[in-house]
């Protein structure tokens, strides 16, 4: 019998190994139906939750089991008290398609519970880099001008979604790809890493999302605090630098004002992310 380096049998895991892979680069897709998101990583999580079941590999929390308790207890109730000192109607259905999701996310955390983390890390990176190849690709559709591929990568034919149903959502799964590999790959060269970023921020721009460029600002000044922490020799250095980025950023906004606007102009859906920075209120109020 072939054993791995983790003393588990090489053939009974190549399997989940590509279902894992295809679970992760599935999380790129999605629909609405019904009024119900649905994707192909729903259908591979059929697949591995039976796959589970067969070889007796699924874990069960007495967390995970009460939590789940709870939300249906509270479904419930929220369906009685609704139909009965309300007067809403139609809340079977509604009540249905909630339970239904619920299912689905204890589904989710028992594959999560099941599977070592080493294992979960092959979702993960497979998700990340699916979404990053969906960038380039979407990119150079929008900049090129590839008509038949701008019909798939966009809904509305101005904001990229990549193969997702909302560009916000894009732009989310942008950055927590962005998140994950910055973690695994925290090693790597400032070329990989500053590639990453770059390819993250063209993503935001190409999908016009505010919720994304907020998103993303909020996650580096979570990065540069987590830095001052760890590293209190460097706080002077770190503080320094963020300040100098603040005023930087005011400098060239007001003083390119004008070029941004018109660049904004020629390029929508990197106007539509600059409202973040020059009309940072009306872009909370309205978005």
């Amino acid at each position: 019998m072939n054993k791995s380096i983790y003393g588990i049998d090489e053939k009974r895991t190549s399997i989940p190994f590509i279902l894992l892979v295809l679970f992760g680069i599935s999380f790129n897709q999605s629909l609405v139906v019904f009024g119900v998101n649905l994707s192909l990583s729903d259908l591979f999580l059929a697949i591995i939750f039976i796959f589970l079941l067969i070889n007796k590999r699924i874990r069960v929390f007495k967390f995970g089991i009460l939590f789940f308790l709870i939300v249906i207890i509270n479904l419930i109730l929220g369906t009685l008290y609704s139909a009965i000192f309300l007067n809403v109607s139609n809340t079977e259905i509604v009540v249905i398609r909630e339970l239904l999701k619920s299912i689905v996310l204890f589904i989710y955390f028992i594959i999560g519970a099941s599977f070592e983390q080493r294992e979960l890390n092959k979702v993960t990176t497979s998700m990340a880099y699916t979404a990053f190849t969906i960038i380039f690709i979407s990119a150079l559709a929008l900049f090129l001008r590839i008509d038949y591929l701008l019909m798939i990568l966009s809904r509305d034919g101005f904001r990229i979604s990549g193969f997702l149903n909302d560009p916000n959502l894009f732009s989310i799964l942008i950055v927590i790809s962005l998140c994950i590999l910055l973690l695994e790959r925290a090693h790597s060269s400032f070329i990989f890493r500053g590639a990453l970023i770059l390819m993250s921020i063209i993503g935001i721009i190409v999908s016009s999302s505010k919720t994304g460029a907020i998103t993303v600002v909020v996650y580096f000044a979570f990065l540069s605090f987590s830095h001052i922490r760890k590293s209190l020799s460097r706080t002077l250095w770190s503080v320094f630098f963020i300040t100098l980025l603040c005023l930087l950023s005011v400098y060239v906004t007001n003083t390119y004002a004008l070029e941004l606007i018109k660049m904004g102009a020629k390029v929508p859906q990197f106007g539509r992310v600059l409202l973040v920075f020059t009309n940072f209120y009306n872009t909370l109020a309205f978005s």
